[in-house]
């Protein structure tokens, strides 16, 4: 059936329509020059071809509106609110089915029992598919409205109300609190997640709801938000090529050997509905493109309505389809308006969809993120600061050379064409959203790439020491894609340039850490242990990909990682929480909506801090990349050569060795001995030997990761490693210590330590006194007398020497010798090429490895992106 007219779309997508841009790339509205000949609405269920179902098919799922209605029948409704962040205030966007006759208007003030101010804001429309007059009035949304809170305090709570018109029912009382002024170091949290949908994102929405009840500050999602193209999911055939399959009874999922299959993939499969590629909703929450959004948004209220929610675009945001399935049936459903037919081969191209269904049409108008008051565009790119940390959004899926969803430009065949001819187009063609001035091919033109290096190099960063960077898509992960490539030639310079501090992505359907990487090298020097990282600005950034929240496809998986991976979840499902303690110190949870269990934890802390700071890390040698202990390299095949203390150097490259350690012991007055050790990956054997030091004092140094330090006595051990906070303190000697306790420690003799809590300061006034920081407690103490310290043990209880040289343990600063040399010998036998393949995966530090002697001639040695040889490993690498 062929669409009606369109008019309606181009007054609602307002698309940056004053950028100045390249005369055949000017950003772009709904091209609608070819008809849509699809069904009038297409809907993902064969056994009920209509909007509201008829009880034999997939259910039509409803979640509460954001306002009740004061009638049983109402005739128009406030259905969904959502907010945003914007400079100076707030933004309050909410959606109903019908229009309101009137400005939308928002009353609001400090006090909830006076609302003593009134805004009006904006509407717009996009002529849904369906309309919302084939639908129910609340659980349906088609008019879209804003209202900008401006002037407001920040870090303040205010009170608003959303007035009745045309039918709407007033809202009750809400309340939000603004963003933290720029600059303000207090400790706050924000939640992150990516790839949601509603199936198997049951846990991660109830732990986004104790978030906000716990005082989040705001969410911020990076895109596949409600996956709301996965409407024909229920309609897809199983295939052996898609990890799932759908069918009420020996349903298949992604490590379900491991995770078990949840409760919902159990429910019977409706007669006559076919085994599939979705669940028991069909589509991810619906079987309609529009009512998947209704539906995910509704469902959202509870959070929406309290904090600002940030979104950036996703895959699934671009287009009412991505792919055909087995038999072809989108291409007969959505371009011949054929039921459960197939055809002989895909077809699906930009005009597939309806008109409303194209070009990230929903996104732009279901949220409002005020992109322009940044420089940046709309929901797209845009940036924004609270307290110490500057977010910036991009967009990960257009509006850079080479993206994942093509402009016009990339897809014209002829010399002379403008436009590209209908069979020329994709699926998911989108944008550009912001000017080209140039080619497409080039970063450099894009509007985009020159915004955010505006955006960088304005930031402050005494005023706000943290930069955090989010896309959908990642730029490193053990699951290697032609697509990360292209992300980093458009952005990773940049971020490096400016010390962006981390990178937050999803898409891939897992939890996976990084190590601190930078231009497709690993940083060992800001590896301090597994679970804490050095910054190291315009080297590395530390990168984080969390597309585990939920949705309809379930997991990502893999048997191999790349050496790159430092942590890897496959299981759960879940968000990423940071926890901005201060200027110096930024966590990162793995928070599994089973049960809010935290599945992986790390610290980042900046570099500058650590080697003064006693409190920044469990590692009492602080940064250890400035150990004064070399390292020399002895390997089994290659020359001994010298390397920086934490890493090895083999023919010229880095190995992942994980940690090499050493130390000394002995008594004060006698001559010491020595030893260290060294891990290393399973599949790699190491030893390691030290040297004895120098000196006439016992010292013990950690060479590169440990997670605590131990002084001579083992019975006196501790750890330094508190959360937050500050403290002040001088040594004016060399031979410091430090302890870790829970409480407060007084001295009261000449053998004494100074002990200072999170919220103190204490000097030492004589030359061999040391300082720590416990999580609580104060105390301060001064040392009088020589080479002398308590320590207090795990348990809490206290120790004193007795005697004029009791051990003492390498403080952060000082001169106490470490091992003066540190050999390690790695046997690398086992990563050599054979004939019959090579270990997997070939260490990507390594390049690309040579053609072996004696292989065979008949064997084409792969190039890069190629697959591996027959007699090897199968598998495909792009990244070599």
């Amino acid at each position: 059936m062929k669409a009606g007219t369109t008019s309606a779309l181009v007054g609602a997508l307002t698309l940056a329509a004053s950028v100045q841009a390249h005369p055949q790339l000017k950003p772009r509205v709904v091209d609608t020059r070819f008809p849509y000949t699809g069904p009038a609405v297409p809907i993902g269920d064969w056994v009920g071809q209509t909007v509201n179902g008829n009880g034999k098919g997939f259910p039509r799922l409803h979640e509460a509106p954001a306002v009740t209605p004061a009638t049983s029948n109402p005739t128009n409704n406030v259905n969904v609110i959502s907010l945003s962040f914007m400079p100076s205030g707030v933004n309050v966007h909410y959606q109903t089915p019908f229009g309101l006759g009137a400005a939308p208007t928002v009353k609001f003030g400090t006090s909830a029992s006076s609302l003593n101010t009134t805004i009006t804001g904006q509407s717009v429309t996009y002529g849904r598919t369906p309309s919302c007059s084939a639908g129910v009035v609340v659980a349906c949304s088609e008019f879209f409205h804003d209202v900008q809170l401006t002037g407001l305090k920040a870090d303040t709570t205010y009170y608003y109300q959303i007035m009745p018109s045309n039918g709407t029912t007033m809202s009750q009382v809400l309340s939000f609190t603004t963003a933290r002024a720029a600059g303000n170091d207090a400790a706050f949290s924000v939640a992150v997640l990516n790839d949601m949908g509603y199936t198997n994102a049951q846990g991660t929405y109830q732990q986004l709801n104790k978030a906000v009840e716990d005082g989040v500050a705001f969410l911020w999602h990076g895109g596949d938000l409600s996956y709301a193209d996965d409407w024909y999911s229920g309609i897809l055939p199983c295939e052996d090529s898609w990890p799932l399959c759908y069918n009420g009874t020996s349903t298949e999922l992604p490590n379900q050997n491991i995770a078990g299959i949840p409760a919902e993939y159990l429910a019977p499969l409706p007669a006559d509905e076919i085994a599939n590629q979705g669940g028991p909703q069909g589509g991810d929450m619906n079987v309609i493109y529009e009512s998947n959004w209704d539906l995910w948004q509704q469902w959202l209220n509870n959070i929406t309505t309290k904090v600002p929610y940030m979104v950036l675009p996703g895959n699934h945001e671009a287009a009412c389809a991505e792919f055909d399935g087995p038999g072809n049936i989108l291409t007969a459903y959505l371009n011949d308006n054929l039921v459960n037919a197939t055809v002989n081969a895909s077809a699906l191209t930009y005009y597939s969809c309806p008109p409303s269904q194209r070009n990230f049409t929903a996104f732009q108008n279901r949220f409002n993120m005020q992109g322009a008051k940044s420089g940046g565009q709309g929901n797209f790119w845009y940036s924004f600061d609270y307290g110490n940390a500057h977010f910036v959004s991009l967009d990960g899926e257009t509006d850079f050379a080479y993206s994942p969803e093509w402009p016009f430009a990339r897809d014209v065949s002829g010399k002379n064409e403008t436009l590209p001819k209908e069979s020329e187009t994709f699926v998911t063609d989108a944008g550009p959203f912001g000017a080209i001035n140039g080619s497409w091919s080039n970063n450099a033109a894009y509007r985009q790439v020159q915004w955010l290096q505006e955006d960088l190099a304005k930031v402050n960063r005494t005023t706000t020491p943290w930069i955090i960077a989010m896309s959908h898509r990642p730029m490193y992960s053990s699951e290697v894609s032609s697509y990360q490539k292209n992300v980093r030639n458009a952005f990773e310079g940049l971020l490096l340039q400016y010390g962006v501090d981390a990178y937050m992505s999803g898409h891939i359907h897992w939890y996976e850490r990084m190590f601190p990487i930078g231009n497709n090298t690993i940083d060992y020097s800001s590896v301090v242990n597994n679970h804490t990282y050095l910054t190291n600005p315009g080297k590395a950034i530390t990168h984080i990909v969390n597309g585990a929240a939920g949705n309809i496809e379930s997991h990502s998986t893999t048997n191999t990682t790349l050496n790159i991976t430092a942590v890897l979840d496959q299981v759960n499902y879940g968000y990423t929480k940071l926890n901005f303690y201060n200027n110096t110190h930024l966590g990162f949870e793995y928070v599994h909506g089973n049960g809010g269990v935290v599945g992986d934890s790390l610290m980042l802390i900046k570099r500058s801090n650590a080697s003064a700071n006693p409190s920044t890390t469990s590692v009492l040698t602080g940064n250890p990349s400035t150990s004064s202990a070399p390292v020399t390299t002895t390997d089994s095949s290659h020359t001994s050569r010298s390397a920086s203390t934490g890493s090895v150097t083999l023919s010229g490259v880095t190995s992942p060795i994980t940690s090499v350690s050493a130390s000394t012991t002995g008594s004060a007055s006698s001559s010491h001995s020595a030893s260290a050790s060294v891990s290393a990956p399973s599949s790699r054997s190491a030893s390691a030997s030290a040297t004895s030091a120098s000196g006439t004092h016992s010292a013990s140094a950690t060479i590169f990761s440990t997670s605590s330090a131990s002084a001579s006595s083992s019975s006196y051990a501790s750890t330094v490693a508190p959360v937050s906070g500050s403290a002040s303190a001088s040594a004016s000697a060399s031979h410091s210590s430090s302890a870790s306790v829970s409480s407060s420690v007084s001295a009261s003799s000449s053998h004494a330590s100074t002990v200072t809590p999170v919220s103190g300061s204490s000097s030492a006034s004589s030359s061999h006194a040391s300082t720590v920081v416990p999580v609580s407690g104060s105390t301060s103490a001064s040392a009088s007398s020589s080479h002398v310290t308590t320590l207090t043990s795990a348990s809490g209880s206290s120790a004193s020497a007795s005697t004029s040289h009791a051990s003492t343990v390498l403080p952060v600063s000082g001169t106490c010798a470490a091992p003066s040399t540190v050999t390690v010998t790695v046997n690398d036998a086992s990563f050599a090429p054979t004939t019959s393949g090579w270990a997997f995966p070939w260490p990507s530090q390594w390049g690309p490895p040579a053609k072996p002697t004696g292989w065979p001639a008949d064997q084409a040695w792969p190039a890069e992106g190629q697959a591996w040889p027959a007699q090897g490993n199968q598998g495909h690498f792009s990244g070599w």
